[in-house]
């Protein structure tokens, strides 16, 4: 079941809305944010700043808080012109990439 959608994050105050893998399915669920922003590194969802997730890197390159995207427009508040969805996820029928800087 989906508690929150990812973008626009519909959490309440200080609650950010992560999203969750469980058995192949993504879901967004409200939990307590962090302090760490976009691009910074994290160990769990709880490190990263509402309106962020954090993402383990396939390349090896570690973990990071990441925005979530539906589109280059939700990107715009971190000067990102980019909604990278080949890293993304799908979320109660809908695909979520990753603000990503290119």
């Amino acid at each position: 079941m989906i508690d929150c959608t990812p973008s626009p994050d519909n959490c309440g105050t200080n609650q950010g809305c992560h999203i969750i893998t469980m058995s192949g399915e993504s879901y967004g669920d409200c939990i307590a944010a962090g302090t760490s922003a976009a691009s910074d590194s994290c160990a769990v969802d709880t490190d990263c700043v509402a309106g962020t997730t954090c993402l383990t890197m396939s390349n090896g390159g570690g973990s990071g808080c990441v925005e979530p995207c539906r589109t280059a427009a939700d990107c715009a508040n971190l000067n990102i012109n980019t909604c990278d969805t080949n890293m993304g996820w799908v979320v109660d029928g809908v695909d979520y990439g990753v603000c990503f800087a290119q």
